[in-house]
């Protein structure tokens, strides 16, 4: 599976790739944007401080997960921790 990942109307949806199969070369590579000031956010540390700082706050209870929550409201934000272990290609 392949896609972007669009936040909208805060909804999160996957939105597919389907030229993936395409030659890689005519392929784009996709970033996440933090919009504000056109930063690309370029490692999960770096998405934790911004979103330190929009006052979300880091849960430690999964740990195959990266998740935030933001104070006085039901919003949760999930992310896969994505651990590369020696020898995978």
């Amino acid at each position: 599976m392949s896609g972007v990942w669009v936040f909208k109307n805060s909804v999160v949806r996957l939105v597919e790739n389907l030229g993936a199969e395409t030659n890689i070369e005519n392929t784009k590579r996709k970033v996440l944007v933090y919009t504000p000031s056109n930063e690309v956010i370029t490692s999960y540390s770096h998405l934790q401080q911004h979103l330190y700082a929009l006052g979300w706050e880091r849960y430690y209870e999964e740990p195959h997960l990266l998740q935030f929550h933001k104070a006085s409201t039901v919003h949760l934000i999930s992310l896969p921790s994505l651990v590369i272990s020696p020898g995978s290609s």
